[in-house]
């Protein structure tokens, strides 16, 4: 049985994240106590999902069974 890594889990969590602002009418929001437009809170986030779902599957593929 494969190992589900933390770096999946985070990167999952951040995907939910960016899909999440979608559904809701926001103009702005908050990173790191700076408020920030929503295009560039979306792009911060999927970011992070992308590198980490990324560095899961590579690290995966490199690990012997």
């Amino acid at each position: 049985m494969k190992r589900i890594s933390f770096s999946l889990i985070i990167g999952l969590l951040a995907a939910v994240n960016v899909i999440s602002t979608f559904f809701t009418e926001n103009i702005s929001s908050k990173i790191l106590f700076l408020e920030v437009n929503i295009w560039f809170y979306r792009f911060f986030w999927s970011v992070i999902a992308i590198s980490l779902i990324f560095k899961h599957f590579e690290k995966s593929r490199n690990t012997p069974n």
